[in-house]
């Protein structure tokens, strides 16, 4: 796994911040901000795209939501590490 400074999606309305990209380019996730120009909501400036072998998904944030997302996602390892239950 690699961060590239290139958007994974060779997407020229965003620009990476932060990303982990498999080094055959074959899954990632990055995140970073749009183009104002093309936003559909003006302040859902934070980009999050992810690829699997499965799964393509892009969405735009803003700070509250990516915020919040990392809550969920925090709560919901912490949850599966009590739990004892394995992926």
């Amino acid at each position: 796994m690699k961060c590239s400074e290139l958007c994974p999606r060779e997407r020229e309305d965003c620009e990476p911040w932060a990303n982990i990209v498999a080094d055959d380019g074959s899954t990632f996730i990055c995140c970073g901000e749009s183009d104002p120009g093309t936003r559909s909501v003006i302040w859902d400036k934070f980009r999050l795209c992810f690829l699997s072998v499965s799964t393509v998904s892009c969405y735009d944030y803003d700070r509250t939501d990516l915020l919040d997302l990392v809550a969920v996602i925090s709560d919901a390892l912490a949850w599966e590490k009590r739990s004892g239950s394995v992926l």
